[in-house]
């Protein structure tokens, strides 16, 4: 097995379609719908964590480089333009053993470290307790909204405390900017 990281600026046509095919196995929207949101929503510099197992794409991860906007306990707010959309956690059936997912989490995380920023994700409930044995913290949905992207999900984040501190009341994310 091996996991590489790479620019969606690096990413080959047969490795999209790879990828395509892996979450049109995990969700039910359609190739064509996954390849249009694919089209639409990726930017060159948007990260891609891909698992190899016997020379196909087994796992993937998504980290897109999107904005957010912090509002302060005493009222500041700004704009910082560095978080890592974390999206698209998925491996393959046969892969889905704890030793995998750890190597794959684990590499997530060190790739969101190494790049000194602060990251989040939605989630359902059901995965709240898989995440947080990855380091990942839960936010309370008072604590949060994401402004451009309509959900029902709970909130993540990883890293973040470490690069802002604990002074912080609310978080405004954005999905696709």
């Amino acid at each position: 097995m091996n996991i590489q990281s790479l620019l969606t600026s690096e990413l080959k046509s047969y490795q999209i379609k790879e990828i395509l095919n892996l979450k049109n196995t995990h969700w039910k929207y359609g190739y064509e719908s996954q390849k249009n949101w694919f089209k639409k929503n990726l930017k060159k510099t948007d990260l891609h964590n891909i698992l190899i197992n016997e020379g196909k794409i087994s796992g993937y991860t998504f980290l897109g480089s999107r904005t957010y906007h912090v509002i302060k306990k005493n009222g500041d707010s700004k704009v910082l333009e560095n978080y890592l959309l974390f999206h698209s956690l998925i491996l393959k059936t046969q892969l889905r053993k704890y030793k995998n997912l750890s190597q794959f989490m684990n590499f997530n995380n060190k790739i969101i470290t190494s790049n000194k920023k602060p990251s989040f994700l939605l989630c359902h409930k059901d995965k709240i307790n898989m995440y947080k044995r990855f380091g990942w913290k839960l936010l309370q949905n008072e604590d949060f909204e994401v402004k451009d992207h309509n959900h029902k999900l709970v909130g993540m984040t990883f890293n973040f405390n470490q690069l802002l501190g604990r002074n912080i009341d609310r978080y405004n994310f954005y999905y696709y900017i």
